[in-house]
């Protein structure tokens, strides 16, 4: 994730109106997450435990939110070129906040609840795999 983040940072240094550490930033918070989610699960006290995924998640989530605030940005401004990549780039993130942010925020579902829930947020993990594979597909076949 880091070289993706200097990746995406070099590019956005020569190619793009926003600042790059504003493309890069999100990315390696990203990254960090993980770390400290690999160490929080460690612990092993539930209540800790479960307190560390939850903010990690919740970054993640904002994460999100930031790289689609970007690309809104980038639409208003009218410097961007994405075109349909960017509208369901747009679509694909915030919908993966959505889908870190459910389980952060919700009790333990039990029984009928628990699979209606596991079937919901499969849907949605699918719709976001889905416009996030798009835009790669889009963006490769790209002249």
């Amino acid at each position: 994730t880091f070289r993706w983040a200097l990746a995406d940072f070099s590019l956005a240094s020569s190619e793009a109106t926003l600042s790059p550490w504003a493309v890069a930033v999100p990315l390696a918070v990203c990254a960090v997450g993980w770390v400290i989610l690999g160490f929080g699960s460690l612990i092993r006290e539930e209540y800790y435990e479960h307190r560390i995924w939850v903010a990690i998640l919740i970054v993640w989530s904002i994460s999100c939110l930031i790289g689609a605030g970007l690309i809104v940005w980038g639409l208003v401004l009218g410097d961007s070129y994405l075109g349909l990549a960017g509208i369901l780039s747009l679509i694909g993130l915030v919908l993966t906040a959505l889908m870190l942010s459910l389980p952060a925020f919700m009790q333990v579902p039990l029984d009928n609840e628990a699979v209606r829930f596991s079937r919901q947020w499969t849907v949605l993990l699918l719709a976001c795999l889905g416009c996030l594979t798009a835009v790669a597909l889009i963006v490769i076949d790209a002249p």
